[in-house]
């Protein structure tokens, strides 16, 4: 099957690429040469990182399965690869008479052979059949968010943070293994741009190639000299001293590039860091990714949302009666409050025993939001798993928190339970919290419609009673019993 011609955006497109694997595959089995090698890799690089990208927010297997297919093509055409180059770099850098380009030729040469029947035998296991349906499944799935999305600058976001990380690790200790790191996070910065940022492409593009060129090819330098070594290419102090000398001036100016590009002022990394969204609009970014990939998970993103509504009103009432408090942290609660309402039944499409604890799992595996810590992403998935069930003061994980983070917890899990009986069809439909002579007082238009609502709500309220330190009373609906046994309400 031959890709059809397609517009530049339509190119973006996994179909595309997944296509344009199968077509390349085919046209590299002539010979399993550089250039056809190398454009077989591209296809699968492009098909491989859109994946990865797609499953931050997408959690359907078909993208795993892709990639897990496509890798063992991709890494035994990545062996071959570093060979041709190595062998173009002992063309480059050795004289036609030097001896030990021509050891060093022999050894790529010798390699290249082995490699290439190594890769024959990869590729033909290699089904396309499977890879082209899958292809059109991905598509479909593709279309659900478009290239540009705001959820794809957070991804965006993710990957330059571990960049600069990266930059600073490889600037204090200049190792080999920092600079080889720093390639791999700029390349996986690239890819989120070049899949799914079609302006920053544009602006971009020529030097995020640049930089991962540059260092791409200290690596292949540094690979050099070890084989080289390995194998005994210099047979004279002579011929060793030379060639140590041509691959460390080479090396050195490409250092000194990638560092002209990323260090100081006028660094890259602050025009990167500015062409993406920041303050309000990363804050709802942010929530927008969160959302997403719940949406694609939660069986009922509606009920989930009328669950933030709820959570939100009773929050911004205690708040302004100052039992809520604004604190030191990083990151307000409220907005913890917002991501655990929005995830806290991701848990169901796994089945609806214990959902809450997987609930809480998979928000934890996440990839940390930029600005957040993994400290604030685990509180808003211990949130979402105490919206139910036990207790959080009988838990480990709870317990293992700072007094702070338990105190939040617990009030944030509380409004989310009381939220939720509110919202069960035997609570009322619509809520007024109010402070009033040392009780919070719940509003109701008009009693429950099941006789078991204020047994439920009064279940519920204990865990939000326990963490503002006063009762809650139910007004014009109905008296709350005591609780009689909080310690397993649901």
């Amino acid at each position: 099957m031959s890709a059809a011609p397609c517009s530049p955006q339509e190119k973006r497109g996994i179909q595309y690429w997944m296509e344009r694997t199968v077509d390349e595959a085919r046209r590299v089995q002539s010979g399993f040469e550089a250039d056809p090698v190398h454009d077989l890799r591209v296809a699968l690089r492009r098909c491989r990182s859109m994946a990865e990208g797609f499953r931050a927010i997408d959690p359907d297997p078909t993208w795993r399965r892709m990639r897990r297919a496509g890798k063992a093509v991709f890494s035994a055409l990545g062996e071959l690869r570093d060979v041709q180059v190595l062998r173009e770099w002992v063309q480059r850098l050795g004289a036609a008479n030097d001896p030990a380009r021509h050891r060093l030729s022999a050894h790529c040469a010798a390699r290249e052979r082995d490699l290439k029947a190594q890769a024959s035998h990869t590729l033909a296991d290699f089904d396309a059949h499977t890879w082209l349906r899958w292809a059109r499944v991905l598509d479909t799935r593709e279309r659900k968010l478009p290239a540009g999305s705001e959820v794809f600058q957070v991804i965006a976001l993710e990957k330059l943070e571990d960049v600069v990380r990266l930059h600073r690790t490889a600037l204090r200790n200049r190792s080999k293994v920092a600079l080889h790191a720093l390639r791999i996070g700029i390349k996986r910065f690239r890819y989120v741009i070049e899949n799914f940022l079609p302006e920053q492409d544009r602006l971009w593009s020529k030097d995020l190639k640049l930089l991962q060129d540059v260092l791409g090819e200290v690596h292949d330098l540094d690979v050099l000299w070890a084989t080289a070594l390995q194998i005994r290419a210099f047979s004279t102090r002579e011929e060793r001293e030379h060639w140590r000398s041509v691959m460390a001036r080479e090396r050195a100016q490409r250092v000194a590039l990638y560092k002209q590009k990323l260090v100081g002022r006028e660094s890259l990394l602050h025009a990167w860091r500015k062409g993406l969204l920041s303050g309000e609009g990363l804050r709802q970014a942010i929530e927008k990714k969160f959302e997403t990939w719940a949406g694609f998970m939660d069986p009922d993103p509606a009920h989930a949302r009328r669950i933030l509504e709820r959570s939100l009103e009773i929050y911004d009432v205690l708040e302004a009666s100052g039992i809520i408090r604004r604190t030191a942290h990083n990151l307000d609660p409220r907005e913890l409050l917002k991501i655990a309402a929005i995830t806290h039944k991701v848990g169901r499409s796994g089945g609806k025993k214990k959902y809450h604890k997987r609930s809480a799992r998979l928000v934890e595996k996440l990839d940390v939001p930029p600005g957040w810590t993994p400290e604030q992403l685990r509180i808003a998935g211990l949130v979402a798993r105490f919206h139910r069930g036990a207790l959080p003061a009988s838990q480990p994980r709870f317990a293992r928190l700072a007094r702070s983070k338990r105190h939040i917890v617990a009030l944030l899990a509380g409004i989310l339970r009381l939220a939720e009986v509110i919202d069960s069809g035997e609570g009322p439909a619509k809520v007024h919290l109010e402070r009033q002579n040392g009780f919070l007082v719940l509003h109701t238009g008009a009693p429950p419609a099941s006789g078991r609502g204020p047994e439920r709500i009064a279940a519920r309220r204990y865990l939000l009673e326990s963490a503002c330190g006063m009762p809650i009373l139910l007004r014009n609906g109905a008296t709350l019993p005591p609780v009689l046994n909080p310690r397993h309400s649901h």
